[in-house]
């Protein structure tokens, strides 16, 4: 082992990194980071790009695309979901089972305007409910990840150090994008009346996957290590299609915790999901240019 390739990886999931350690070529020798450092993991690649493989929002990827990185982006999904649940209000305050007209107006919460679970939920309510991001107000609590990518004139930030669900209680906000487990059930309730069955009609009527996390590496690793990188992700899915441990990879929510298919590892059905991800945050003004990922992607 004293010859094998190292390669720093940080991943969201602690048990997964030590999995995958197992079924891995012995040629190789991943060094995971822990997971409790994700998110700062997450600044560091795009600040400094201190990982040869990172984990990291399709949101992010598509901004840091925007700005100039030189990222390149594995064909690898680590987490999909469908964003109807993570759209919460008061519970009982819905004032109408039918659309989603209420919202209009109305200041939503959200960490920041660019997470990539809120540009899906924005994509949802345009796609499914015929609202656009500036029919509502949007107050974030964290600053964004790129100074440089705009934020529209319908995008403020909350006063003090709020978290969402105090917004909510305050009456600031009357509703949230929250995907924190079990967020307090007895005060806050999903904003659409049945987001399993809305869930299942959007994805039915979409031939894409809600993609949320992916891999990514930079171009200097990549050109130094592009066969190891390609030994990793393969080991990758072996592992995600064959483990008995796999049934939550690339799944974060009751529609999608089917065992991983081969969508999670196919260029062409991540470029495109990546696609309509893109259409969604020019039209919402998350970036100010279009961007094409799959010309960010390795071939898989």
């Amino acid at each position: 082992m004293s010859n094998a390739m190292t390669l720093t990886v940080s991943l969201s999931d602690p048990e997964l990194c030590q999995s995958i350690v197992s079924d891995i070529t012995p040629a190789l020798k991943p060094v995971f980071t822990p997971a409790s450092d994700f998110v700062g993991n997450i600044k560091k690649m795009i600040n400094e790009q201190a990982f040869d493989i990172c984990e990291i929002p399709l949101g992010t990827v598509v901004q840091a695309i925007s700005s100039g990185m030189p990222i390149v982006v594995l064909p690898v999904v680590m987490l999909r979901r469908t964003p109807h649940q993570y759209l919460l209000t008061k519970v009982g305050s819905r004032e109408t089972k039918v659309d989603l007209d209420w919202l209009i107006g109305q200041a939503v919460g959200v960490r920041s305007y660019a997470q990539t679970t809120g540009i899906w939920v924005r994509a949802m309510l345009q796609d499914q409910f015929g609202l656009t991001a500036d029919q509502m107000k949007w107050v974030t609590t964290s600053p964004e990840t790129f100074a440089d990518c705009p934020t529209p004139f319908f995008v403020k930030r909350a006063s003090g150090d709020g978290d969402l669900i105090s917004m909510v209680e305050a009456g600031d906000v009357c509703a949230v994008i929250s995907t924190a487990p079990n967020p307090i059930s007895s005060f806050l309730a999903p904003a659409i009346e049945d987001p399993i069955k809305s869930g299942e009609e959007w994805l039915a009527s979409h031939s894409i996957s809600p993609v949320n996390h992916v891999l990514v590496t930079s171009e200097s690793s990549f050109k130094k290590w592009s066969v190891a990188i390609g030994d990793f992700t393969e080991s990758l899915k072996t592992h995600a299609l064959l483990s008995a441990s796999s049934q939550a990879w690339a799944s974060g929510d009751a529609l999608m915790r089917e065992r991983p298919n081969s969508e999670c590892f196919d260029f062409s059905s991540i470029a495109e999901s990546s696609a309509f991800f893109v259409t969604h945050c020019l039209a919402q003004g998350v970036i100010n240019k279009s961007v094409d990922v799959s010309k960010s992607m390795a071939e898989g």
